[in-house]
């Protein structure tokens, strides 16, 4: 079992690897580094209540890094920054409409990328390591701290 769970490490870290070096060459095309698009991926999924200090916890990333990062993002248009409600000392971080479409982009040319390297097999093929990538999703996900 031992070189099983090997290979399937390897081939998982290595399609990870293409799929996210395709995924950069496209963010080079907009001149955004992975970090901010990291960024800009985990601000759009807290729907609004993402922080500086979120981010940071997150990213694992030094304060003065994240500064920077959504200073970029912002003066990009990416993202606005709104004094929070509950507490005006906090600065709520909002993706706005360019950032999720360039969000819906990147994904979208990922799944093209993917669905290309794809067309030599069936459609049940494909459906097999949809389900077994979920299963296997599910299994390492259970239970576990991010």
């Amino acid at each position: 079992m031992d070189d099983i769970i090997k290979i399937i490490e390897k081939k998982l870290r290595y399609t990870d690897w293409k799929i996210r070096m395709y995924g950069r060459a496209i963010l080079r095309e907009v001149y955004m580094s992975k970090p901010q698009f990291q960024a800009l991926q985990i601000i759009n999924d807290m729907e609004g209540e993402a922080t500086c200090s979120t981010l940071t916890d997150i990213m694992q990333l030094a304060p003065s890094t994240i500064s920077t990062i959504t200073k970029k993002l912002e003066s990009e248009g990416y993202i606005e920054k709104n004094i929070s409600d509950d507490d005006k000392r906090s600065i709520k971080l909002v993706i706005k409409d360019d950032g999720k479409d360039l969000i819906d982009d990147v994904i979208k040319r990922r799944c093209d990328f993917i669905n290309d390297a794809l067309k030599e097999l069936d459609y049940e093929d494909a459906q097999n390591i949809a389900k077994y990538l979920s299963i296997l999703h599910d299994a390492i996900t259970k239970d576990r701290l991010d």
